[in-house]
């Protein structure tokens, strides 16, 4: 699994080093790795033959659905991680037509992450992520972004979306702190950057701009903030304006596609 083996080795050698943060929720390597393994020792316990090689989950933002998460990864499971946000008879549809999947896939070579698209322009369309895939990518991220222990993430938005699901990978991979929000508001998101200390925040364009606004409202100037992991639709002009917000140094990043310094300058 793609960074399950680093769970294991961050909480052997430094087990009281913190990995996540949600809320009021704080939990150690250590701690996440014990609760991962017993949620996996429950799941296979109860499992039918037909739900072993899937796990869906469906939770609110928080701890629970790491652990989840970490838990299906374990038994190397192929999980699917839905918003809770989603009518229920949303979220059944997409479980139902994931389990049908699952039951045709070669338990060989299926991928650990059945992913889902944000739903904004329909019904959720899903993807799928290999150990590889991500591993590799681990290697590369953790070194440009100069991830280490003393390196806490911020992602704002809902834990369900795919690229908050990988800044999750990432820290565990690096060894650092991933800071979540149960429910997202700027004022929230500005909170958790002061309060643990963020040096770098994942999120998409929106949330970006409403962190953006309202940290030029309340004069707050984004602390120890190093770099910014945007990724989805274009930025707008105005975000540009997250300079004020945000230390100097900071680099805003689209995709792979192109960097903003903070002089304005579009790097291709």
């Amino acid at each position: 699994m793609p960074f399950i083996d680093k769970l294991k080795q961050w909480a052997a050698n430094h087990g009281g080093r913190t990995a996540l943060i949600v809320g009021g929720r704080r939990l150690t390597y250590s701690e996440l790795l014990q609760a991962a393994e017993w949620q996996a020792a429950q799941a296979h316990s109860v499992s039918t033959s037909g739900a072993r090689s899937m796990s869906v989950i469906d939770r609110p933002s928080g701890a629970e659905l790491v652990v989840d998460f970490c838990a299906a990864l374990s038994l190397g499971r192929t999980a699917m991680i839905l918003d809770a946000s989603w009518p229920a008879a949303l979220r059944a549809k997409l479980t139902q037509a994931a389990q049908q999947w699952a039951s045709v896939q070669d338990a060989a070579v299926q991928p650990f992450l059945l992913g889902l698209s944000s739903g904004t322009s329909g019904l959720p369309k899903a993807f799928v992520r290999t150990t590889d895939s991500w591993r590799e990518s681990f290697v590369r991220s953790a070194k440009y972004f100069q991830l280490g222990p003393d390196s806490v993430t911020l992602a704002p938005g809902p834990l369900a979306a795919s690229m908050n699901l990988y800044a999750l990978g990432e820290s565990i991979h690096a060894g650092s702190t991933l800071v979540a929000l149960p429910r997202f508001s700027p004022d929230a998101a500005l909170d958790a950057m002061e309060e643990h200390g963020v040096t770098r925040i994942v999120l998409v364009p929106t949330i970006l701009e409403l962190m953006a606004a309202r940290g030029m409202a309340t004069g707050r100037d984004g602390g120890q903030l190093r770099s910014i992991v945007c990724a989805g639709s274009a930025l707008s002009e105005q975000t540009l304006y997250v300079r004020l917000v945000v230390s100097h140094s900071c680099l805003l990043i689209k995709g792979a596609s192109h960097v903003i310094n903070y002089e304005g300058l579009y790097k291709g």
